[in-house]
């Protein structure tokens, strides 16, 4: 059961890699986003936007070395890789919804915000599976 929990994680963090590519704000990507940043000489902004997709990317990859014993995992790695998408987000998306407004997200931004909720809803009933 837990597996399962894990996977269906995983796929919300895809979620999280494809809004990253689609338009988050102003019509510009994360990566669009990100090469402002760094070109406006933000990058703190910059490195948090790009942690985004990095912290998701190497989340799932590093479930991949486990996909035969999901049940064994670590859910502690799982947890700190979303921290670590997710505050990377408050640093970058946060900072364009408080020069810009939360109007100015696109279905980028929302895709992102959708899957870290998921992704931490499936990544806790892993974790209270796992206890019992």
């Amino acid at each position: 059961m837990i597996a399962t929990y894990i996977k269906w994680s995983k796929r919300a963090l895809l979620l999280v890699c494809i809004g990253f590519f689609m338009p988050i704000s102003c019509n510009c990507n994360g990566v669009t986003l990100t090469k402002q940043f760094w070109n406006a000489d933000e990058k703190g902004s910059a490195v948090c936007m790009a942690l985004v997709f990095i912290a998701a990317a190497i989340s799932i990859i590093y479930s991949q070395f486990y996909r035969d014993d999901l049940e064994e995992e670590s859910l502690t790695a799982d947890h700190v890789f979303l921290a670590i998408s997710f505050f990377g987000g408050l640093g970058s998306i946060g900072r364009i919804a408080a020069e810009y407004s939360l109007s100015s997200f696109q279905i980028g931004a929302i895709l992102i915000i959708i899957g870290w909720i998921l992704s931490f809803y499936f990544l806790r009933l892993a974790s209270q599976n796992k206890k019992t």
